[in-house]
C-alpha cells in the first residue's frame, strides 16, 4: 500500500455523515449567498431580469453535476481525486485539483472579507475590521478542527432555524413589493441575460467541491438524494431573494445597494412599535455565516492536503486562517473586493466548473467503451 493510499484511507474513514447532513451543508455553502453581495453582482448586467441569471446558471450547471453523478455511480467507493487520476492521469488530475484549490482559496478570501465588511459596516461600525476578521477566523478554525461529522451535525441542527429566519424575512418583505418592477421582463434582452448567466455559473460551483465528500456518506445509495435536495433548494433560495430585492427596490436603485439582504431587514418593520428588527435576524445570520465558512475552510484543508500530499490536513486550518486574513485585508474597500476581485473570480471560474466535469465524464465514457 502506498503513502497516497494510506492518506486517502485515513481521510475517508474518519467521519461519516448522512444524506440529510450533506444536504444541509450544501444549503449553507450555496444558499447563504442569497444574503451576501452575490445578488448585487447581477443587477448591473441583467437589470430587471437579474433574477433570471441565477435561474439559468443553475440550469446550465445542473448538466455537469448530473454527469459527475453518473461518474460517481460508476466508481462508488472512490473520491473525485482518485477518479480523476484513474481517468486522466496523475499530472492532469493534480493540475485540475490545484485549480480547484486556487479557486476555493480565492473564494473564501473574498467572501470572508465581504462578510466582515457587512458586519463592520452594518452592525459594528466602531469595531476595527481586523478584530472582526480575527474573531471570525478563530471560530472557523475551531469548527474545522472538530471534524466533518461535527460540522455536518451542526449544519443539520441549525438548518431549521436558519430557514425560518429567511422565510420570515421574505414574508415581511411582501407588503412592500411592487410587481410592476419586474418589467421589462427580459431586461436588456435575451442575449445579455444568457451571457450574464454563463458568467455567473460559478455561483453554484461549490457543489462540485462538496461532491468530494460523497464517499463519506453513511449510505452511498442515498447520496444523490442529499445532493439534489441541497442543490435545488439552494438554487430556489438565491433566485427568490434576487427577485424579491428587485421587486423591493427596482432597477437602477438596487445597483447602489451592496448588501440588499441587510438593507431589506432594516427597511421592513412590524407595526409602529417593532422597529430595528434586524437585531432579530442578526444572530441567526451570524450562525449561518460561521457554519458556511467552516465548511469552506474544511474543504480548503482537504484540497490542500490532497494536492500537496499532506496526510494530517487538520493541522492546516490555523496557518490557512492566518493566510486568509492577511490576503483578505489587502483590498482597500468592499467595492474593490466585491466588484473587482469577486466578480472576476466568478467569470473566470465559470468555464472551469462547466468544462472539467464534462471532460471527466467524456473520458470515463470513452474508457468504458474501450474496455468493453
Amino acid at each position: 500500500m502506498t503513502m497516497t493510499q494510506v492518506s486517502d484511507e485515513s481521510l475517508f474513514n474518519k467521519d461519516r455523515i448522512g444524506y440529510r447532513e450533506f444536504a444541509a451543508m450544501i444549503l449553507f455553502a450555496i444558499g447563504m449567498k442569497a444574503t451576501d453581495t452575490t445578488p448585487s453582482l447581477m443587477y448591473s448586467g441583467a437589470e430587471n431580469a437579474s433574477w433570471m441569471v441565477p435561474l439559468l446558471s443553475f440550469a446550465v450547471l445542473g448538466i455537469p453535476v448530473f454527469l459527475m453523478m453518473k461518474v460517481y455511480h460508476r466508481f462508488p467507493n472512490q473520491h473525485m481525486f482518485e477518479i480523476a487520476t484513474h481517468l486522466l492521469g496523475k499530472p492532469i488530475s493534480t493540475l485540475l485539483f490545484f485549480c480547484f484549490l486556487v479557486i476555493t482559496f480565492v473564494a473564501i478570501v473574498t467572501d470572508t472579507r465581504s462578510y466582515v465588511d457587512v458586519i463592520g459596516t452594518m452592525y459594528f461600525e466602531k469595531s476595527p475590521m481586523l478584530v472582526i476578521y480575527i474573531l471570525l477566523m478563530l471560530a472557523l478554525v475551531y469548527g474545522a478542527k472538530k471534524g466533518l461529522e461535527a460540522i455536518a451535525t451542526v449544519a443539520w441542527l441549525t438548518l431549521f432555524y436558519i430557514i425560518i429566519t429567511f422565510v420570515g424575512a421574505l414574508l415581511l418583505m411582501i407588503p412592500y413589493l411592487q410587481m410592476g418592477r419586474i418589467f421589462p421582463l427580459f431586461g436588456p434582452g435575451y442575449v445579455t441575460i444568457l451571457k450574464e448567466s454563463m458568467y455567473h455559473i460559478s455561483i453554484y460551483g461549490d457543489i462540485l467541491v462538496l461532491m468530494f465528500l460523497l464517499p463519506l456518506l453513511k449510505n452511498k445509495r442515498e447520496f444523490s438524494r442529499g445532493l439534489y435536495v441541497g442543490f435545488i433548494t439552494s438554487g430556489i433560495q438565491i433566485v427568490v431573494f434576487t427577485l424579491f430585492f428587485i421587486l423591493l427596490y427596482d432597477y437602477p436603485s438596487i445597483e447602489k445597494i451592496s448588501y440588499p439582504f441587510h438593507e431589506s431587514i432594516r427597511f421592513i418593520q412590524i407595526g409602529s412599535f417593532f422597529t430595528n428588527i434586524e437585531t432579530l435576524f442578526l444572530p441567526f445570520w451570524l450562525i449561518g455565516t460561521i457554519v458556511r465558512f467552516t465548511i469552506y475552510l474544511y474543504m480548503l484543508g482537504i484540497l490542500f492536503g490532497k494536492v500537496f500530499q499532506i496526510q494530517e490536513h487538520e493541522h492546516l486550518f490555523f496557518p490557512l486562517g492566518i493566510l486568509i486574513i492577511w490576503i483578505g485585508m489587502i483590498p482597500e474597500n468592499s467595492g474593490v473586493n466585491v466588484y473587482l476581485v469577486r466578480e472576476q473570480l466568478l467569470r473566470y471560474a465559470s468555464p472551469f466548473f462547466l468544462l472539467v466535469p464534462m471532460l471527466i465524464w467524456i473520458t470515463a465514457a470513452w474508457k468504458g467503451r474501450s474496455a468493453s
